[in-house]
């Protein structure tokens, strides 16, 4: 699931500048 690993990364990357406290 080469999608999901991206998209992951991406959300990983955008929550680094939000708190600790998404979903």
């Amino acid at each position: 699931m080469k999608d999901f690993e991206a998209l992951f990364a991406e959300l990983t990357e955008k929550a680094r500048t939000r708190p600790e406290g998404s979903g």
